[in-house]
């Protein structure tokens, strides 16, 4: 591929999340505005272009970093010079990698050990379904063990062999950070890189808040985030994984064009590529047209769309972000770094804004396409992401990483 191509290429994945990115962001600024279209009932036109609380914060900070960012881009200062070329050589050691993740996950551990054995998940309505759900499941001989139900046979073992629910869904919150590390230290081939993206990750509001809930748990993400590192490793292993996540929750199907998108950058022989993608391919298709002829799937009642529901789960995403202002503050910059680094000469910057794009969108689909409800939790996949992404970028290497 010429370079033009990879720019064009670049262009127009850039343009694409950051259209996606600003219809995200229009309810902080307007919080009333999506919702007007989504109701049924008028609303006045000084409500509608009524500021929301953050708004001006968002607005302030993400074009004052962006115009920073374009005047450093364009304006060859000597000392941004030398402070980018420190970070292009500069490293952190195996050792002192390894005592700083020990010190973030023992901060960590001790922030979050008294939410798991706290009594305020039963005030979640959806908590006396897990609690309905988890008496179909057993796990001993006398009964039924199905692994459709992965997420109950987990939870179950947390409840039962552990006596406490919160357990497991904290592991795998733990598991979830290190492998944010694992997988930005792989695409950036900085263990830096890595240790900034568990940063990121673990100040989120949303993460806190949903890191030791067994109701909405993490085991999702968390298998889907191996699955894209086997990716990169064991490619054709990855699929396993996949499925483990779809076991805990079956909206993890959406996030399938991220893995093939992944899967064509590989740098591995092509009959290798088409299998693994047709691994992942062929399975669903069989999946959709067998349910639907059995009738498991119905297509004329389960897919739909409102325009009202679009609207709607448009501005869910403010009400679940609007806590983590970090990520607020420098969405746009971060999304624009990725922009100028995919220009030049990495590949893996494309694929996190390409991701970025499908993370935003994919609430959408769940509410607007499914009629599912827009639940905060859901966003944690994104949050993640942003994170990886936040890290990479502290990578300046002019060699195109090993997998992509």
């Amino acid at each position: 591929m010429s370079i033009s191509q990879k720019l064009d290429k670049s262009r127009i994945i850039f343009t694409i999340t950051l259209c996606i990115s600003f219809l995200s962001f229009i309810p902080f600024v307007f919080p009333k505005l999506l919702l007007g279209l989504a109701s049924n009932y008028p609303i006045s036109y000084d409500e509608i272009y009524e500021f929301g609380k953050i708004g001006p914060f968002i607005i302030i900070t993400n074009i004052s970093l962006v115009l920073i960012l374009l005047f450093f881009r364009y304006r060859k200062i000597s000392i941004i010079s030398q402070f980018m070329e420190y970070f292009s050589k500069y490293d952190v050691s195996r050792k002192k990698t390894f005592f700083i993740l020990i010190i973030i996950f023992t901060v960590y551990i001790l922030y979050s050990w008294d939410e798991l054995f706290t009594d305020q998940e039963k005030i979640l309505s959806d908590y006396f379904d897990v609690l309905k759900a988890l008496d179909k499941v057993e796990l001993f001989p006398n009964g039924s063990l199905n692994i459709l139900y992965l997420r109950y046979i987990l939870l179950k073992i947390s409840h039962e062999i552990f006596g406490n629910i919160r357990l497991i869904p904290f592991l795998s919150s733990c598991i979830l950070l290190l492998f944010t590390y694992i997988f930005t230290k792989e695409l950036s081939k900085k263990r830096f890189a890595g240790i900034i993206s568990v940063g990121i990750l673990i100040q989120s509001n949303l993460f806190l808040l949903f890191d030791s809930i067994a109701t909405y748990e993490t085991f999702w993400i968390t298998f889907y985030l191996i699955s894209i590192y086997l990716v990169l490793k064991k490619t054709r292993m990855s699929f396993l994984v996949f499925v483990a996540s779809l076991f805990t929750k079956a909206a993890t199907f959406l996030f399938l064009p991220i893995t093939l998108y992944l899967i064509t950058k590989l740098k591995i022989p092509n009959k290798i590529k088409f299998q693994s993608i047709a691994l992942y391919v062929i399975p669903f298709i069989i999946l959709i047209f067998v349910g639907h002829y059995i009738h498991i799937i119905d297509f004329s009642n389960s897919i739909y769309f409102d325009s009202r529901h679009f609207w709607s789960s448009i501005s869910a995403f403010s009400n679940g972000m609007r806590f983590d202002g970090l990520i607020l503050a420098v969405f746009f910059p971060i999304l624009l770094c990725l922009y100028f680094k995919s220009k030049t000469y990495d590949d893996y910057s494309k694929f996190l804004m390409f991701s970025l794009s499908v993370l935003l969108i994919s609430p959408w689909i769940l509410n607007v396409v499914l009629g599912f409800t827009n639940q905060p939790y859901r966003l944690i996949p994104f949050i993640v992401f942003f994170s990886i992404a936040f890290g990479s970028l502290f990578s300046f290497k002019s060699t195109y990483p090993k997998y992509i």
